[in-house]
């Protein structure tokens, strides 16, 4: 009877400590450290100049990243090869809202740190840390094996543009230096991101708006009330701008921005021209003013 007894407390333990281990196996897994490189995709519309991500295991630094909506498009800063782990990541990075005028030995913008939990793997051969600095302020990240570009399908919408309107992009609006096309795709994903939209189609629906009526459709005082009344519900928005907005607003909205095109974009080409041509000398200073 003892023995049965001894067998039973025996069997007992046994299952418990399989539990409590079945229960601890995954936050083993988390702690474990990982050699990585770092991936940054900077979602904001102004630079950022260098970030650092924190870990119980390692630091991990990361160089400047042009804003999306001013370098024409996603952009990923890489560097290798570092060892993180934990259970939390601590990221501080540089936001450039220094003022154009700044110069070398003027103050520079704070850091802003942001703690979030340390990702899980997408498989066990996941090797990259992405590192994603979205619009609102608040950063995400992923580890995974294949690149992923994080939580804002810009290169998706940016290839369905090509693969739906294939003349659009070749036959845009024209400033030597600059990609109108990319720059006011970027703005709209990013106004669209901040009220709310995070699906492909709604994104694209939302940025095509922008890049064939008015770059600036969102912020006409016409639209945008309404749109901030909608924030944080997409069907809401999508359906006030197919069903709510006038076509008498998006033919003023068009004319507007062909006039536009047509005598600001044009002068502001004429003068990229003539800057490059007084500037040509590339190892000489040129104080190129008009």
């Amino acid at each position: 009877m003892r023995l049965k007894h001894s067998l039973s407390r025996v069997g007992l333990w046994l299952v418990a400590g399989l539990s409590v281990c079945a229960l601890l196996a995954p936050l083993a897994a988390q702690a474990k450290s990982w050699g990585v490189s770092v991936s940054g995709y900077n979602y904001n519309a102004l630079p950022i100049d260098r970030f650092k991500v924190e870990s119980e295991a390692g630091t991990a630094y990361g160089s400047s990243m042009p804003g999306l909506a001013y370098n024409g498009g996603e952009f990923a800063t890489s560097t290798c090869c570092y060892r993180i782990g934990g259970d939390t990541l601590k990221v501080s990075y540089q936001l450039w809202t220094a003022p154009k005028n700044w110069k070398q030995g003027d103050p520079e913008p704070p850091f802003v740190t942001r703690t979030i939990p340390f990702p899980r793997a997408s498989d066990p051969k996941a090797r990259v840390l992405e590192i994603y600095f979205l619009p609102d302020g608040s950063v995400d990240s992923r580890l995974v094996s294949v690149r992923d570009r994080g939580p804002i399908p810009y290169s998706r919408v940016i290839e369905r543009i090509r693969k739906e309107h294939p003349d659009l992009i070749p036959n845009y609006p024209d400033v030597t230096n600059h990609d109108l096309f990319r720059e006011r795709l970027s703005q709209a994903i990013i106004r669209g991101w901040l009220l709310g939209l995070r699906s492909e189609d709604d994104l694209y629906g939302f940025s095509m708006r922008a890049v064939t009526i008015n770059a600036g459709f969102a912020d006409d005082p016409s639209i945008a009330p309404g749109l901030d009344a909608r924030k944080g519900n997409p069907p809401a928005i999508m359906n006030y701008l197919t069903h709510d907005v006038s076509a008498a607003t998006w033919q003023r909205l068009a004319a507007e921005q062909k006039h536009y095109d047509e005598t600001e974009t044009r002068a502001q080409d004429e003068r990229e021209k003539r800057r490059n041509a007084a500037c040509k000398n590339i190892f000489k200073p040129c104080n190129f003013d008009e």
